[in-house]
């Protein structure tokens, strides 16, 4: 009797479990979003659809939203990638953008820092909307976040714009200059990653101004510094002292994405190099179709997931042929080589948490 109460319970789960994981209207399953642990998030790919921040299993691929449109008040400008995991995966830092009363003009962006229980909003930056503040990243003790501040283009102003980085405390205290002034349109530093030992920063240094209308020009280079700013080196080629979604988690490797030729096409190809620079191998040279960006390495170091878009042209109902680009999350084995897709409509990949 009792065996014969157990099938049936079995049977009636096998028959339920359909209707629980059916789609929804949008074609997704688990739209609803979860107070995501660090348990649950350990080994997940992060990444954006839809200005929702979602997780996904590489193993099984089920997938689940965690944040609902953190981004933005009114879906105007926004940067899809702009959200850092602190360093115990209970909180987040992201760019939100401010709702525009007018609904005309350009507001600008702020930083914000909430939990994953989605309380304890912190307001970052106050610029009262006219500056940009993006691209968060979180010490190694997570007491920091280091980000780029910028001004944003204007009508009937320049096309360029000045870029500096800028340190606060992750309760919003001590917001400070690190490096650069956003009023020199003639010197640039953005995109800062910290050290290992969260002593220094890597971050670009562009020369000129950063031109949006081809009205200048500019060059760049790669730089570190002290966390107060001082102590400016150019950089050596190591990248296995720095915390970096491109290189893996031992320090060991780095995956970069370079174009075929960017002569002829716009595709780019996933290469794998040594964190000083020395080639070893191209990743997905079988797959000329696909154009990759946004590696992130797993925390084994084993396989690497990437943005992969690819073009194919598809009939409507009228026969008429249109062309369509779809891009997804895609992993691939740095040893074997294998090539998985593991979902489809991304904005960007954020991290391969560990």
């Amino acid at each position: 009797m009792r065996l014969n109460l157990s099938c049936k319970l079995f049977g009636a789960i096998l028959f339920l479990m359909p209707s629980m994981f059916a789609l929804n209207k949008t074609g997704y399953t688990n739209t609803r979003p979860i107070v995501a642990t660090p348990a649950m998030l350990h080994n997940k790919i992060i990444f954006i659809r839809d200005s929702d921040v979602w997780m996904i299993d590489p193993k099984t691929r089920r997938e689940q939203m965690i944040l609902k449109n953190p981004f933005w008040d009114a879906s105007y400008w926004g940067h899809y990638e702009d959200i850092d995991f602190s360093p115990d995966l209970t909180h987040v830092a992201f760019t939100h953008e401010l709702k525009d009363p007018t609904g005309q003009g350009f507001t600008g962006n702020e930083l914000y820092i909430m939990s994953l229980k989605r309380t304890g909003k912190i307001r970052l930056t106050h610029t009262h909307a006219e500056l940009n503040s993006y691209d968060p990243q979180f010490s190694p003790d997570g007491q920091k976040i280091v980000y780029t501040q910028r001004t944003g283009f204007r009508s009937g102003g320049p096309g360029y714009t000045g870029i500096e980085i800028r340190m606060v405390n992750s309760d919003g205290t001590n917001d400070h200059r690190v490096i650069g002034n956003i009023d020199d349109l003639g010197q640039s530093y953005f995109g800062a990653s910290w050290s290992r030992d969260g002593k220094r920063l890597l971050f670009t240094h562009y020369i000129g101004n950063i031109d949006y209308s081809d009205e200048g020009y500019n060059s760049q280079e790669l730089q570190t510094c002290a966390i107060d700013g001082s102590d400016v080196r150019n950089f050596n080629g190591n990248y296995s002292k720095f915390l970096r979604p491109d290189v893996s988690a031992n320090g060991k490797w780095r995956a970069v994405i370079e174009p075929i030729n960017p002569k002829v096409c716009y595709i780019n190809e996933l290469r794998f190099f040594t964190s000083k620079g020395k080639f070893v191998q191209e990743l997905t040279a079988s797959y000329p179709a696909l154009d990759e960006s946004n590696p992130q390495w797993n925390p084994e170091g084993k396989r690497i997931a990437f943005l992969g878009e690819q073009e194919y042209t598809d009939a409507d109902k009228n026969g008429s042929a249109h062309i369509i680009n779809q891009s997804g999350i895609w992993t691939i084995g740095v040893y074997d080589h294998k090539l998985r897709r593991l979902t489809t409509n991304v904005s960007a990949i954020v991290a391969w948490l560990s």
